[in-house]
């Protein structure tokens, strides 16, 4: 199971996406990189255009690994926006499930009282 097909936010959706890319531009220069030491040899010099080449393809991965830099901390904002918003909305409803207990007990109080007035028996002195 790929984390794509379990991960639904669309911000963190992008973070994995630049996250691929960038792995796919490391494995392109890693390649690169190990083609240039199999043909040239420790004492001569690697060719002007292979060179320029691996120059290309590090700027390429640094530039990607900004961007996932950049993803992962708009992704982080996000979580903490969420984390908030839902500390807010479960201190009111803590709040409103306290309001909720205090009428219930007000309540069975109150019925206590009128039960026990119903049941109170009047006697007059007077006749």
């Amino acid at each position: 199971m790929s984390p794509t097909s379990t991960v639904t936010d669309p911000l963190l959706l992008s973070v994995l996406v630049a996250a691929d890319r960038t792995r796919a531009q490391c494995l392109t220069l890693l390649s690169l990189l190990e083609e240039n030491a199999s043909t040239t040899s420790p004492v001569e010099p690697t060719p002007e255009p292979t060179l320029v080449a691996i120059s290309k393809q590090q700027k390429s991965v640094l530039t990607h690994l900004m961007q996932v830099r950049a993803l992962t901390r708009k992704s982080i904002e996000s979580v903490r926006q969420t984390k908030q918003a839902t500390t807010d909305a479960r201190a009111e409803v803590d709040t409103l499930h306290l309001r909720l207990q205090n009428l219930e007990y007000e309540q069975r109080h109150l019925r206590g009282e009128i039960q026990g007035c119903e049941g109170y028996e009047y006697v007059s002195f007077l006749r």
